[in-house]
């Protein structure tokens, strides 16, 4: 048996060592010449050439290190968020497939100063208001949406010059960044959509390159740069770099609304059902209309974590989802002015009072939610 093996391990020494770095044979002979296997390669390698050059259009650009542009024959034409006459346009994120659920949301009570709501791509809707309390309420009550993001600026990439060089021109000179951060206040970056850019592949150059226009610029109008952030940013910039077009945007949640609050120091499984997720799949069950009948029961017999009774239970009593966080970004904001902030309070007053309501009506129905399950 040692023998053998030392045989194998002779033969398989042998094979690499036949491999020369001057004549570069790969084990046939020491002429130089390459097995056969060479023309297949080549056959295989011009078809895969040929259908590339059927499927993209490629357009070289003036730029030394970066990569040719590639182009989809079939592209999309591109979709421009602001709106005219419009004062504040927003987007909202939401699961694939939810999207029709996250529009009839934005037309139900409270949400009454969303206009134009639309369907603009797979996991994104967008609406406009006149006044920032409208993008407010809509953080406050969605239930499907995972974010609510206030435009600053969009800009059409120029797609002949290097993709960090426009970037970093158009962040800069999108926004007036000294007064969007104010004096002590931190900044963070976030990619939320990257795709079908001409000659750029990374998200985390743009990244960088947005976050280094705004501290450049702040550190013009101030002397100082923004400081890093040891939590979550005073400002949470958000963009996405779509068909050459970069569009920035403000996230009025601070991160994913899917964290309600009522989690908060409890232990969650790493594969916990998505609280946003599991609101869509209520609404689209119906659950919204069969929580108003008399006597109503939901049961969970797997409720895990117990996500989907406590989104029903959100639902029934007419809970906004927001009311039970206890902070959110943009109250630190520059333009939350006292108008503002009386508007905000209205907003919440008024989300209160339908709590109430709800849970007085879903008490007088009698309705009920059980869950069980195995730990």
């Amino acid at each position: 048996m040692n023998l053998l093996l030392l045989r194998r391990l002779s033969w398989r020494r042998a094979i690499a060592c036949s491999y020369s770095d001057q004549n570069r044979t790969y084990g046939s002979s020491s002429t130089g010449r390459r097995g056969g296997c060479e023309p297949r390669y080549k056959q295989q390698q011009q078809q895969q050439q040929q259908r590339r050059q059927q499927q993209w259009d490629y357009e070289p650009y003036s730029s030394t290190n970066s990569r040719p542009q590639r182009r989809r024959i079939d592209k999309p034409p591109r979709v421009q968020l602001r709106r005219p006459g419009q004062q504040h346009t927003y987007l909202v994120s939401c699961h694939p497939g939810l999207e029709q659920v996250t529009a009839v949301e934005l037309q139900q009570p409270g949400l009454e100063a969303a206009q134009g709501v639309e369907v603009i791509a797979p996991g994104r809707v967008a609406f406009s208001s006149d006044s920032l309390a409208g993008g407010y309420a809509a953080a406050l009550c969605l239930r499907s949406a995972t974010r609510v993001l206030h435009l600053v600026h969009e800009e059409d990439l120029n797609p002949n010059r290097a993709a960090g060089d426009t970037v970093y021109e158009a962040t800069r000179e999108g926004a007036p960044w000294q007064q969007l951060l104010q004096p002590g206040q931190t900044l963070g970056v976030h990619c939320m959509h990257f795709y079908n850019n001409s000659n750029v592949s990374n998200s985390q150059l743009v990244a960088r390159r947005v976050r280094d226009a705004v501290c450049d610029s702040v550190r013009d109008a101030r002397g100082v740069r923004p400081a890093p952030p040891e939590g979550p940013p005073d400002l949470p910039l958000v963009f996405q770099l779509l068909d050459d077009r970069l569009q920035l945007f403000r996230d009025l949640g601070g991160g994913s609304l899917h964290r309600r609050g009522y989690r908060s120091g409890a232990v969650v499984h790493k594969a916990a059902l998505n609280e946003a997720a599991a609101a869509g799949l209520l609404l689209l069950a119906g659950w919204h209309e069969l929580c108003h009948q008399e006597g109503v029961v939901l049961a969970d017999p797997m409720c895990g974590s117990c996500t989907l009774l406590i989104e029903a239970a959100l639902i029934a009593t007419a809970t906004a989802p927001g009311l039970l966080r206890k902070q959110w970004p943009f109250e630190a904001w520059h333009d939350h002015d006292k108008q503002v902030q009386a508007e905000w309070r209205g907003v919440r007053q008024a989300a209160q009072q339908r709590a109430r309501q709800g849970a007085a009506d879903w008490r007088a129905r009698g309705g009920q939610l059980l869950g069980n399950d195995l730990h």
